[in-house]
């Protein structure tokens, strides 16, 4: 069973949003494209795919830093509540 499997089976629920070429992004921020950089089809030594899109693009989580003054980074969260339910 692949890894992602293995975690749904064990009571993980996915709200992963796939990452696509063209998706919406957060107003401001950097549009999201995803484009082949280097193909084999046409004399690339590789497949070679490239990425460029802003931190707040698809599921993510934002610490509170990123919107009070001072609040807590991300490495000083406890992360237990996001993890697998007990």
């Amino acid at each position: 069973m692949s890894p992602r499997k293995d975690a749904l089976a064990e009571g993980w629920l996915d709200v992963s949003v796939p990452l696509r070429d063209g998706m919406p992004a957060w107003p401001g921020n950097p549009p999201v494209e995803i484009g082949r950089h280097e193909d084999m089809s046409k004399g690339g030594d590789a497949n070679v795919t490239a990425l460029s899109l802003g931190a707040h693009t698809g599921t993510h989580v934002d610490a509170p830093v990123h919107f009070l003054a001072d609040g807590v980074a991300i490495e000083a969260m406890d992360l237990q509540p996001w993890g697998k339910p007990g």
